[in-house]
This record gives structure tokens, sequence and C-alpha cells, in this order.
């Protein structure tokens, strides 16, 4: 039965009981949009079918766990566990960050972070700009807090991606085991998923059994199997490849028909190629799957300012705000689309100009 074991207004801390050894299992959820109250913690239902003990810190706010009271609840799960049973943190993405940062407090012996991030602080990591309106005005409380210096911290990561930068950075602090996952994407956890290899991933680092290099082989030999891996690819490939880009995220959409992420990436690969009408289809089944989904609402803005359909994407922008109305990001998403419109407008402006003034001239010759 869960139990709740810390509550403050940003976090809750929830105990699913488990075997009376072996490791313990200290989660962290990732960012998300919505954070429904009273939803499962990170990886419960895996870790509970296969019976170890955890502590899940599951967030109410996408705060990147800059929480005053953090430390607090870390240290009261750490006085809970038995100093003989090894700790093992897990998170992905932002969770990915706290598995890391909060290794020390929690004395843990192994790390589990799928695309970590090092920081959200942009004055550590300048170059990260996937967050920084998430980072504006966030306290940076933890940032220095000792990580777990005996920890193995197994990083998994697209090795092509921003979050290579990320984990070497976390390599600098603890004894890092990277897993190098290119064309995972972020986060390169549903990569595993898709593949069969999460599940056996995490009960061989819990057996202390596990081999990065054996899993990266594996991953290679079946990654043409998953649609996160082609859809990625399809993404990253340059326009001049477009029939392959085309072929790859159509095929990732026929692995996952109903994921709305493949749908989306399929449309955006359409419309680079100038197929608006079918891009259009795409985004319309996805947001059938996602309804009044923020990220979702702001990836078809994308879509509709690279169309010039203005008028449309601010209507997106404003959908957004009526289902969460207190983000800071709104009157700038705007200001944005306003701004794209009258620079594409500007050609164009020019160009009449241009032939006015002309016109005039030939008129007083």
């Amino acid at each position: 039965m869960r139990e709740q074991v810390f509550r403050a207004p940003e976090f809750e801390v929830v105990r699913v009981p488990g075997a009376d050894d072996g490791p313990v299992f200290v989660t962290f959820d990732s960012l998300g949009d919505p954070l429904p109250p009273g939803r499962a913690g990170f990886g419960e239902a895996f870790l509970a079918k296969h019976g170890f003990e955890t502590y899940h810190v599951i967030h109410t706010t996408n705060a990147w766990y800059q929480y005053p009271q953090m430390r607090t609840a870390l240290d009261q799960v750490r006085a809970r566990i038995a100093p003989e049973r090894p700790v093992i943190t897990y998170g992905s993405s932002m969770g990915g960050y706290a598995a890391y940062r909060f290794s020390g407090v929690l004395n843990a012996a192994r790390v589990i972070a799928f695309s970590p991030q090092y920081s959200i602080d942009p004055a550590r990591v300048p170059w990260e700009r996937r967050w920084r309106r998430l980072a504006e005005g966030l306290p940076q409380l933890w940032d220095q807090l000792p990580v777990g210096a005996q920890a193995e911290a197994f990083l998994f990561y697209d090795s092509k991606a921003q979050d290579r930068r990320h984990a070497r950075l976390i390599g600098r602090e603890m004894r890092a085991r990277p897993v190098r996952l290119p064309d995972g994407g972020h986060p390169c956890i549903t990569l595993l998923q898709e593949l069969g290899l999460l599940g056996p991933t995490i009960r061989a680092i819990a057996a202390g059994r596990f081999d990065p290099a054996a899993c990266e082989v594996r991953v290679r030999a079946l990654r043409d199997t998953s649609a996160r891996y082609l859809s990625t690819r399809a993404l990253r490939l340059p326009r001049l490849a477009g029939p392959r880009r085309l072929a790859l995220a159509a095929q990732a959409v026929a692995l996952a028909p109903n994921d709305p992420w493949y749908l989306v990436a399929h449309g955006r690969v359409l419309a680079a190629h100038g197929a608006w009408a079918e891009a259009e289809v795409r985004f319309a089944e996805a947001m059938a799957l996602l309804p009044d989904h923020i990220p979702l609402l702001f990836e078809y803005r994308r879509f509709l300012m690279k169309a010039g359909r203005w008028d449309e994407a601010e209507a997106a922008v404003m959908r957004a705000m009526e289902l969460s109305p207190h983000a800071l990001s709104y009157p700038r998403e705007i200001s944005a689309i306003r701004a794209a419109r009258a620079h594409a407008a500007r050609p164009a402006v020019v160009r009449l100009l241009s032939r006015l003034v002309r016109r005039d001239a030939l008129r007083g010759l």
C-alpha cells in the first residue's frame, strides 16, 4: 500500500513497500504537463511489480526540484532506509538531474539517469536553450550540492544531441558510466522502452551486473524497430535526403500510429518538403489524440507560423493561455508571432515601394 511520508506545497514523497533486503529505489518524476494530483511516481508500476521498495518524489510544479524542503525530505527518506541497503536514484531529464544531484544527500550507491540535465541555470549551461523560460526567476537552490562521490552513475543519452554536453559535465563531478544512444532522442528512455530493453536494464543495474557496452551493441542491433529512433533520425537528416526522411518518418508512424509526437514529427518533415496539406492532416490527427495539450498546441503554432497562417498561430497560443493562464511566456509568444509576421511581410512591402518609386521616376521623364 502506498504511504505518503513527506508533503510540501510543491511535492510529495510516497513510499511503496517491497522486499526487506536488496536495493531501495528513490525516483524523481520528469517535466510534465499536466501534473494531475495523485498520479503514480516515476516507474512505479514496474518497480512495484518486481518487488523493489521505492520512494517516489512527485512534484506539482515544473521547477527542476528547486524546492526549499527538498533536503529535509530526502534526509528523512535516507533515515528510513537501513544503512546496509544500497540506494539507487532513478529519473529522466529533469528527474535525471535530481537523480544525480541528490545522490550525495541519499548516499546513493548507483544512479540511473536517462537524458539527465546537468543544470537549468543559464549561468552554468549558457548553450542550453530548451528550458530557458522555465529557468526565468527560478531560485537555483541545489546546483552546488555535493553529489555522491562513490556512486556509480549510469548516464543514458543521445550522443548526437545536446544531452551529451550535460552528461560530460555530470561526469566531471561523479563516477559516470555513459551509455551512448545515437538518435535516441530526448528523453532516450523511450527508445529502450520500445525495444523491450528498459526492464532488463533496470533489473541488471539493481543486481550489479549491467554492461553499458553490451547495451549499446544490443540497441544498435534493434533500433530500426523503434519508432523513436526512426522519427529522430528522420528529423535530423539533411533536407537533401528528402525521400529518406519522409520514408523514416512514415515508418515511425506505422510502428506507433497512436503516438501523437510521431505524427507531429511526420508532419514537420512533410512541411519541410512542401507537402503542407498532408502535414496539416498529421497535425490534426495528433491533436485529436491529445486535445488541448499545451506542448502540442505550441508545436502546432510553430507549424502555422512556417505556413504563414499568423492568425491561427495566435489562436493556438490563446487557447494554450486559456488552459494554463498563469504561464509567463504567453505575451512574449504573441509578440514573437507578430514580429515574425512583420518580418515575413517586409520583402513584399519593399518590392511594392520599389515599383512605386520606379513608376514615379518614369512619369517624370
